[in-house]
């Protein structure tokens, strides 16, 4: 038998006193295993609630959509701030999980607990940089359809403008029309009072002539005619000032 054949021998015959545990120390093991266990639980736990918290205030901060563009810079430093201390809290959280799975003293069950936490605060930090991505792209869209609106309202105001100014336009027009219309009709009465008055100057002219035996002289008609002519300016005056009269009248009378 060799030296450490009989050296093995001796220690499974009289054990170290230090390596002999009793049932007691075996349950007071478990004990501390368990608390360990929970203790690193508790911590996971407290440390998914405070990357809920961070995210929270992200999500808040994020989910107002076009308010997001329009927020100051000390904001958009919180944020960031935010976000890079939710990326390294989730990190941490992974990494202690991890080291907390990989004692054998801890239970199953617990180990068990701590992986299924471990995949959610994952699957969590996933879903977050997902949403942060989207919020990202809805806050653009929104910028974008801000500035389309705006664009959109000037352009429909210019239109308001200038149809504004085109109606003023065709009022005016519209009421210079109307006054030649007037004017139009005005003077055509006149032609058709001076059209008459030439007809029954003629009548005259010729009962006049038929009375006369022989053909008149060229002295005789051209008094006739001067005659006439004056007859037709003194007819015209007077129902000129009769005219203008009224007209005054009725301003007057306004």
């Amino acid at each position: 038998m060799t030296d450490t054949t009989r050296d093995a021998d001796e220690v499974q015959r009289d054990p170290p006193l230090d390596t002999v545990k009793t049932v007691d120390d075996v349950n007071l093991s478990s004990s501390a295993s368990g608390a360990d266990a929970a203790d690193g639980t508790d911590a996971v736990l407290e440390g998914a609630d405070k990357m809920g918290a961070v995210t929270s205030s992200t999500t808040t901060v994020n989910s107002s959509g076009s308010s997001v563009m329009t927020i100051s810079s000390c904001s958009q430093q919180q944020v960031q701030h935010a976000d890079e201390l939710n990326q390294s809290t989730v990190t941490e959280l992974l990494q202690r999980a991890n080291d907390i799975a990989e004692r054998d003293s801890l239970d199953p069950d617990i180990k068990e607990i701590v992986h299924k936490l471990a995949n959610a605060l994952g699957k969590s930090r996933a879903e977050s940089n997902q949403y942060k991505l989207h919020a990202q792209l809805l806050s653009l869209t929104s910028k974008d359809q801000d500035m389309r609106y705006e664009v959109e309202q000037e352009l429909v105001k210019r239109e308001v403008d200038r149809l504004k100014t085109q109606g003023d336009q065709v009022g005016y027009l519209m009421s210079k029309v109307t006054r030649q219309k007037q004017l139009i009709i005005k003077y055509k009465g006149k032609i058709v009072e001076k059209n008459k008055e030439i007809i029954r100057l003629r009548s005259i002219l010729r009962d006049k002539s038929q009375l006369v035996n022989g053909s008149p002289d060229n002295s005789n008609m051209l008094d006739t005619l001067g005659l006439l002519a004056s007859q037709v300016l003194t007819h015209e005056e007077a129902s000129t000032q009769g005219k203008s009269s009224a007209h005054n009248g009725n301003a007057r009378n306004r």
